[in-house]
């Protein structure tokens, strides 16, 4: 039995079964950390409840990762793919459109980098006494999650491309 007391999927090897009680159990401890969250933003006003926010929605969209990863596991043992579920990698149809769009969205997203490097420096004189600092920091450290995001689609086109002309 796992931790929220259904049975496991039948036909998941012993990793696979490992996994998915680690990614329950992480479901559930971030339930009760989404909570202590929300009711400590519900409390704290101003900065405090701002910030405990923005951490309450990546804990949300986390929460919701984990849920379609243990979907898809359970989508593995039935041999079937769930569509609530982490989707399997396929072959993009396209992969040349892929590439070409992937291209200048990561283009995008490097100059975004670096316009967000130079507002950090700008707005450096007022980090003790506003949020700007911080606010611009959270976003560098998301335009380089969209680089990684886009980086595994370009390889993962190009790779597609490459098995298509093999």
């Amino acid at each position: 039995m796992t931790v929220d007391g259904t049975e496991p999927p039948v036909g998941l090897s012993v990793w696979e079964r490992e996994l998915y009680d680690h990614l329950l159990q992480h479901i559930e401890l971030e339930h009760t950390v989404l909570d202590e969250y929300e009711a400590l933003a519900a409390t704290a006003g101003g900065h405090v409840g701002y910030l405990l926010r923005l951490i309450g929605d990546d804990e949300k969209r986390h929460h919701a990762l984990f849920q379609q990863w243990a979907a898809a596991l359970r989508g593995m043992a039935a041999l079937q793919e769930v569509p609530e579920g982490l989707p399997f990698l396929q072959k993009e149809d396209d992969p040349e459109a892929v590439l070409h769009a992937v291209e200048r969205l990561l283009a995008i997203e490097h100059d975004d980098g670096k316009e967000l490097r130079k507002l950090r420096k700008d707005v450096s004189d007022v980090e003790d006494t506003t949020l700007w600092g911080l606010v611009v920091e959270l976003m560098r450290l998301d335009t380089e999650k969209h680089i990684r995001i886009l980086e595994f689609l370009r390889r993962h086109a190009r790779q597609t491309l490459k098995d298509e002309h093999s």
